[in-house]
């Protein structure tokens, strides 16, 4: 069985095909890996925010927010992020 880790770069890497930028949305991240629980999940994004193997930023238009977008945030700070990226 693989680590969660290894489970959000497979992820990511199959959804990252669609982006131009690089940019993966939370939303279609936490979808792809909806058998791991929430926490599990958020602790491990945060891990390896930390180890910058990833980075988090805001949505660009905050005002095209859907709540599906909303709920998949990662409180990072003060702010709640909306998209990945791989370093």
């Amino acid at each position: 069985m693989m680590n969660t880790e290894t489970r959000i770069a497979n992820a990511y890497r199959d959804l990252v095909k669609d982006t131009f930028d690089g940019w993966v949305s939370l939303v279609n991240l936490r979808r792809s890996l909806s058998d791991i629980d929430r926490a599990t999940l958020d602790d491990t994004l945060h891990t390896m925010r930390r180890a910058k193997t990833i980075s988090f930023d805001l949505a660009v238009n905050q005002s095209r927010l859907t709540k599906e977008d909303r709920a998949a945030a990662l409180k990072v700070g003060s702010d709640n992020m909306h998209v990945v990226i791989f370093n």
